[in-house]
């Protein structure tokens, strides 16, 4: 069930980045998060930590309900 959840939030971030036309490099530079962060994250299906959640959140103007629940 967590990978599930963790995947989907993933597919959101994805969702959100190609529709606002950025790259997760991009976002990286923005919010200041390590790109070889975000990188070992996405691609080993990780949940980023607390902060790096909040600061993705707000990078894609989306609240952290949705981007992990979906609501």
């Amino acid at each position: 069930m967590e990978k599930d959840i963790i995947t989907s939030y993933w597919n959101r971030v994805d969702e959100a980045t190609k529709t606002l036309g950025v790259t997760l490099k991009f976002m990286s530079e923005i919010t200041g998060i390590d790109y070889a962060a975000i990188r070992l994250w996405r691609f080993k299906k990780r949940m980023p930590n607390a902060e790096a959640l909040s600061k993705i959140s707000e990078f894609l103007n989306l609240s952290l309900d949705y981007l992990i629940k979906g609501k």
